[in-house]
């Protein structure tokens, strides 16, 4: 009887052996065939366009065929409260994971304020998505203003650089279009805002367009010295193939952990075993010294 158990669970592992290669084997051309068609879905161009100006922002999304109106379409309550419910679940469990290494970000922050996009990208990092969509609302109302304008093209600049300066250099800005009126209380001070806007905005769109792919660009600053505020408005396209961006991310990433496995491997001397080197060292030059011995 224990014989025919062996060879009855012998061969119920070999036929589910040859089961599983089976399916293995017709699944191969479906997973082939899923890679395709997703590498070539990353493949198709994807643009976006801004325009904002004075109580009018819109924020538009093309990718192929596909056309999605973001702002101010998908910003309004309902629909807000509808995505909050669906994604509220999701949120809520990855949070309570994640929940340490955020509470560090959090001790970790500066004290110096940020800009306005800082602070959404470190609250999407905190996973504080409601917090981060009223700080983009925020942003996108300041947009018509001109300082949100000023801080966009500030905090591209700033980014230009690093590992977001290799995402950015797989970005085409088609177009890029500013202007800005610059208004003060007096002459005085509409003449000291309009070099500071200078100051702050042509640099920023030098840097921009030194190291990204710009086509078409213009900006148009001026002094209104009978405004009672400031204005702006920013017309741009851009454009990019997903694909591209996925394959600096991939890089990143097999940087990132070929120095971990390197440090892994091949640990530093601490600083604190070389100074009690040295010091061994210094010491038995010292003792040498002091016997009429000759150091070797």
């Amino acid at each position: 009887m224990i014989a025919l158990k062996i060879i009855g669970r012998i061969i119920l592992i070999i036929i589910g052996s040859v089961f599983a290669l089976a399916l293995l084997i017709i699944s191969i051309p479906f997973v082939i065939l899923g890679l395709i068609i997703a590498a070539l879905l990353l493949a198709v161009r994807v643009t976006l366009s801004l325009d904002a100006g004075e109580g009018d922002t819109r924020f538009r999304l093309k990718w192929g065929f596909l056309k999605i109106r973001i702002y101010p379409e998908l910003f309004e309550p309902a629909r807000v409260e509808k995505f909050r419910r669906i994604l509220e679940p999701i949120i809520y469990w990855i949070k309570i994971r994640v929940q340490r290494f955020t509470e560090k970000r959090r001790e970790k922050q500066k004290e110096k304020a940020p800009l306005d996009l800082e602070e959404i990208w470190e609250k999407i990092k905190a996973w504080d998505f409601e917090g981060a969509y009223a700080k983009l609302q925020s942003f996108f109302n300041r947009l018509g203003r001109g300082e949100g304008i000023t801080e966009l093209l500030k905090y591209t600049a700033s980014k230009t650089t690093g590992m977001f300066g290799k995402i950015l250099n797989r970005i085409i800005i088609k177009e890029l279009f500013v202007g800005l009126t610059v208004s003060g209380d007096d002459a005085a001070s509409t003449a000291m805002n309009y070099g500071a806007a200078s100051a702050a905005v042509f640099p920023a769109m030098g840097a921009i367009c030194a190291k990204m792919k710009v086509r078409k660009y213009d900006i148009d600053l001026n002094a209104d010295f009978l405004a009672r505020r400031n204005s702006g408005h920013i017309h741009t396209a851009i454009a990019f193939r997903p694909l591209l961006l996925l394959f600096v991310l991939i890089g990143y990433a097999i940087k990132v952990s070929g120095k971990f496995i390197f440090a892994f491997l091949f640990p530093k001397k601490s600083k604190i075993v070389e100074n009690n080197d040295d010091q061994n060292k210094d010491d038995v030059y010292e003792n040498k010294i002091k016997i009429g011995g000759a150091l070797s």
